[in-house]
Formats: structure tokens, sequence, C-alpha cells
């Protein structure tokens, strides 16, 4: 017989838990407020990713300054005489945290394209009262900035040819090294260290280079930051965040002068950015008129700091707080038609910036929402998206398992899910494949996964429009037609309710039929479907046949209904090889339709995976479905380009100008 573990008292575990935190974090430093009593974050840690303030240390030390591994024995001692030390240790052992998923310390920022996102970004890094630089423009030095949420810093590049020093080798100064110098080689290690220890972290480099560019190129390399950098193609598309930490490429280097250097992470800042003047000496001077590059690049820099002729606490105070802050901002955004990436101020350790970047962040921005449509984008999707690997015996096609559906949402970026149902005698649906064979699933009820959907789409309110496929099955003879079907759209309403639903209602309007309505006015604008999830049934002619009986086109129904081009009902159709269908793919996105199509799976080869992604993606299909939304480890993972939640059509807005970009669409 298997000896059973003890059960051990979960406050031990924890008591435990905390001596050992206690015991790895004794370096961290803490930060504190140059001018307040505000508490701030302090030191990382490298162990867990998490960033402490100095309310959770004072609250340890305060708990119990003085934990012994003999208090823990005496614990278990007076708790439970048979547990040991070595059972606690074997529970700890056996307690998986789980794995930190966020980007830039939120998970929802895993999805956002780079160009998309708003970083608090340091005017004059370098330059710093703790580093003891002579007229300073930040009070915390560049470690502690990071430390603190900055993620994009402005630095000065110079050859200082003091022969007490090391001639010709790259400083950081302002001005004139005299005032404060730091060099290069020392500050990149120092970087690297930090990216090693905070491995979700995304950060940005800007520079004024006066140094030979190669000379600037060979002090990264040297310095052990070749593996962490970004180079980006002028003219393409910016990755997520997820997709660059996930590749590696976490640190973005731009420069306003090449000096000659060339490498491919070695951009040139007019290739990428703008940015607007940076010489206000009062807050009336501010403006958000372009100062340098083309305003058609993606990236925006916004200078947010007086100088006069300098900068100083003084002047920060003036323009660090909200609401100043936030309404400059968000005034610039407004009027240049493009996010602001980088917001840059002078001592940002005053003020309101970093809770005004979290808010920017927090809601994605989209401006083009009244121009794009809901045929204007792509989407990936699972198939049988409840599935689990019924196990051994099972037929090949039925080899893979999917996480539950809030986690496809939220980490898988996966908009569209297919769901098998049966009619239950007792009342509802039950959700599966194959009854006996094939019936494991992550929801056991259409109301249960339903909710899951809710619950997400509730905390994300941006989201593109979801597609929800419902595919009635018949079991034992008993199909769904006996009134079964006007209990799908109940059962979808009671969950959902009628406002998050996009109806063939609301596509037809005023017109007769569907294919009327999408010849005259086409679909919904994002800006009407955000937030909204529309539903296509999957069916059997019987089932279809009902269902459309008495709503001739779909009147007052929530699913539009699988159909072909024929059909004046029919709006969402379905091909099952983009490589066989390119052809009627292409041409029915064409006409207007929204397409649904299929590729991975565990009977396909990567290799055909792969060249079926490709054919489906450049085909205009707008529900990519698969198996394998991640690498089940021996097939192909199918994700959108740069795992963005969706993507522009290639197909539907090849004519817009500027070019749809991912970020447009979510």
């Amino acid at each position: 017989m298997k000896k059973q573990s003890p059960q051990i008292p979960l406050v031990l575990v924890a008591l435990l838990m905390m001596l050992v935190a206690c015991g790895s974090n004794g370096a961290t430093e803490d930060i504190i407020d140059r001018e307040s009593d505000t508490d701030v974050v302090a030191d990382t840690d490298p162990d867990e990713g998490d960033t402490w303030g100095l309310d959770q240390i004072d609250s340890l030390d305060a708990a119990d300054a003085d934990v012994s591994v003999d208090d823990v024995a005496d614990s278990l001692d007076a708790a439970d005489a048979d547990v040991s030390v070595d059972d606690v240790a074997d529970a700890l052992t056996d307690t998986v945290l789980p794995p930190d998923r966020r980007c830039n310390g939120s998970e929802d920022l895993c999805s956002r394209p780079f160009d998309f996102t708003v970083f608090v970004t340091t005017h004059n890094a370098m330059s710093n009262e703790e580093d003891g630089w002579a007229g300073p423009n930040q009070g915390w030095n560049m470690l502690n900035q990071l430390n603190a949420g900055v993620r994009a810093m402005m630095i000065d590049l110079y050859v200082w040819d003091n022969e007490k020093k090391e001639p010709e080798s790259p400083w950081l100064c302002h001005g004139s090294c005299v005032f404060g110098s730091k060099r290069l080689s020392d500050a990149l290690v120092e970087l690297r260290d930090w990216l090693l220890a905070n491995p979700r972290e995304v950060v940005t480099l800007i520079l004024e280079n006066l140094v030979p560019g190669n000379e600037v190129i060979k002090t990264f390399e040297e310095a052990g930051l070749g593996p962490f950098l970004h180079a980006q193609v002028p003219g393409e598309a910016w990755p997520t965040l997820g997709s660059m930490i996930d590749d590696g490429r976490r640190l973005v280097v731009f420069t306003l002068d090449l000096q000659g250097g060339d490498a491919p992470w070695f951009m040139a800042q007019s290739d990428h950015a703008w940015e607007n003047h940076f010489a206000a000496k009062r807050k009336e001077d501010m403006k958000c008129d372009r100062h340098k590059g083309d305003e058609d690049n993606p990236l925006f820099i916004l200078n947010h700091f007086l100088s006069a002729p300098i900068g100083s606490p003084d002047l920060a105070q003036q323009v660090n707080f909200n609401p100043f802050l936030s309404e400059r901002t968000l005034g610039c955004r407004n009027a240049s038609g493009r996010q602001v990436n980088f917001l840059a101020v002078d001592f940002c350790d005053i003020g309101d910036v970093f809770t005004t970047v979290d808010a920017l962040n927090a809601v994605p921005w989209h401006s083009r929402d009244d121009e794009l449509r809901i045929n204007h984008i792509q989407l990936l999707g699972t198939h049988n998206s409840y599935h689990i690997d019924p196990g051994e015996g099972a037929l090949p096609q039925w080899k893979y398992t999917h996480a539950p559906l809030d986690e496809q949402l939220q980490f898988q970026m996966v908009r569209s899910i297919e769901l098998d149902i049966y009619f239950r005698a007792e009342g509802g649906f039950s959700v599966h494949h194959i009854p006996l064979f094939d019936d494991q699933t992550t929801c056991e009820s259409l109301d249960i996964c339903l909710g899951l959907v809710k619950d997400w789409s509730d905390s994300h309110p941006w989201h593109v429009p979801l597609m929800i496929l419902i595919e009635p099955k018949e079991i034992l003879g008993k199909d769904l037609s006996d009134n079964g079907i006007d209990k799908v759209d109940a059962a979808i309403r009671a969950v959902l309710g009628d406002d998050r639903i996009i109806t063939p209602d609301d596509v037809r309007g005023s017109h007769a039929t569907l294919r009327e309505a999408l010849e005259a006015d086409g679909w919904p604008t994002l800006a009407e479907a955000r937030g909204k999830v529309m539903f296509l049934m999957l069916d059997n002619k019987e089932n279809r046949t009902t269902y459309l009986e008495e709503h001739p086109n779909l009147e007052g129904r929530v699913m539009f209904a699988r159909g072909g081009k024929d059909e004046p009902w029919s709006a969402i159709l379905e091909y099952g090889n983009p490589e066989r269908d390119e052809a009627e793919i292409v041409a029915a996105v064409q006409a207007g339709y929204l397409v649904r199509t299929h590729v991975g799976g565990p009977v396909q080869d990567a290799e055909t995976a792969a060249r079926r992604l490709e054919i489906a993606l450049r085909s205009g299909a707008h529900v990519i479905s698969t198996d394998f939304p991640v690498d089940p480890g021996d097939a192909y993972a199918v994700t959108l380009p740069d795992k963005a939640p969706a993507n522009c059509n290639p197909v539907t807005t090849a004519d817009m100008q500027p070019s749809c970009r991912s970020g447009d669409v979510e």
C-alpha cells in the first residue's frame, strides 16, 4: 500500500515559505520617494519576479522579524506530532506556483503590439541625483528607474578624451562629461543583469549618439546584450510584447544618429518614430506638433518636460501631475491620431507619470473603429474548443486537448470557439463530442461555457467581436428539432443578454435579406461591434430547416446559419481546406461574406499545417480554426502573425491608407 502523506497545516507551510522568502531577499534595496513619505516599489526579486514595496517589507518584519527553523519546528510539534520537516519540504516541493504570464506587468499587454503600447520614458535618464550628477534630470539612478517601472530611457553617448579615463571609449554624459559620467559598458552590463532578472519585461533605449556607431555596437555586444536585441524592418508590423518576450528579443534600441554604425538592431529613430519639440520653458509653450521624424512613422515620442534653461524638480512639479499630464497626453494622441508610445518626463519620481501610463495602457486605443468593419479582420479559432484527449485507444483525430475557454481567450489569443451541444431531457444542453467514446470536456454545459466567455468579455470590453460556432448534435435518433432549436436561442440570451449579441437582425437592418443588407451597407463597424459576440449554427439540413421555419430571413433569431452563396439568408460560409478552396475563399471574401476555414490537427503534419496557414491568411478567411493554438510538442502551433489576437484582413483592407495595423484591430 502506498504511504499516504500527512496533512500539513497550511499555516505551517506558509510560515516556512515566509522563512525562505526572508532568507532569499536580503539583498533587496529599498527605494524611497525623494521628496515625500510615499512608499514606492523596491528591487525586483530575480527568483520570483515579484515587485516588493516598503509596505510589504514592513508588514513582513512586523509579522515575524525573527522567524527561525526552530520556530517552524516548534509549530510543527504543537500542531501535529506526526508531521516532520521532511514532510513540509516535500509539500513545498510539490507546490507549483502558476507561471508569470504578465508582459510589462500586465497580462493584457501580452497581446498588445509594441507600437500601440505606452511606456514611461525618462529624459536624460543617466543624469540623476543618486549618482551625483550636476544639474540632473532625474532623481533615481537608471537601475532604480527600471525597478520603479520605467521602460524606456533617453541617454546621451559621448567620447571622453580624458586620459585619466579611457580615451575613445563611449561614456554616458550630458553636455560635458565633467558634470557627470558613467561608462556605457558598465550601464549596459547593469541593464543585462536586470533583463535576466526580469524575463517578462520589454525595454527601449533612445540614444543621442556622438560616438562612432560601430563602437556603440561593439559595446552592446561585449556587454552580452546581443541575444536581447530586437531588429525591426521599417514599414513592417511591430510584434506584440508577448511575441517579443517569447522570442527573447526584449531590448529595442533607437539612435538619433547612426554615426556609421551598421547592425540590424541599431535602428535610426527617423525610420520608426517622430517626436514633438522638446525645448518648452513654460507649460503654455508645450505643443504636440511634429519637430523631428515623419508623422507616418508608427511610434510617437511625446516630450513632456520643461527646460528653463534645464530641468528641475520645481519644473517637474508643474507638469507631472494630473489632470494636466493626462489631459495633454490624450490631447496630443487625439490631435495626431497616433498612440503616444514614449511619454518622456524629467524626474519621473515626481507626480502621476506611472499611474497615467497604466491608465492609458488599461484601455486600448483604436482610432479607426468607425472605418474598420467586422469583415476587415481575421481571427484565430479553435475546433471543438471544449475538447480533452480521451486517452489510450482514441482515434488519432481525437488526440488533442484544449485549455479552458477563458484561458484560450486570455493567453492563446483565440477569438472564435466551437461548441457541440446535446439537448438534455432534464433541461439545458451538454457540451461534448461523442457520448461514451469522446465525451471529456472542459465545460460540461452550454451555460457554463458561455458563462466563461461572458466573464472574460466583461473584463475586456474592448475586444473584437467573438464568433461562437454552435453545432447541434443528434443522439440515439433524437434530434433537436422538437423545440430544441428555440431553446438554444433562449439559453444563449439567458447568459449573455441581448445587448451583447450581434444578431442577424442587427446586420439586416431595414433590408429584406442579409444578402441585400451586406451589398448595400456592409457589416457593422468595430465601433458598433466591440465587446460583442456573434453566433453561427453549424447545422445539418434538418435542423437548419427547423431554424428557418417561420424565420425565413432569420428574423428574431440569435444565430446566423451556415449556408451557400445562393441563399438570401446566408452571410457566413465555411470551407474545410484552404489549400484546396483558396480561389473560392477569396471570391467569397471579396463578395462580402465572412468565411471560416481549418488549419492544423492531430493527423496533419507540421509542414502541411504551415503551408495551409500561409494560404488561409492570404486568402482573407476571417476565422482560421485549429486544434493546436499552442505547440503540443509534436505538431504545428497555429497562430496569427506575431501571435496577435486579431489581424487586418489582407484582402478586404488591401487598399486602406494608411495601412491597417493589427493594433488598430485589437
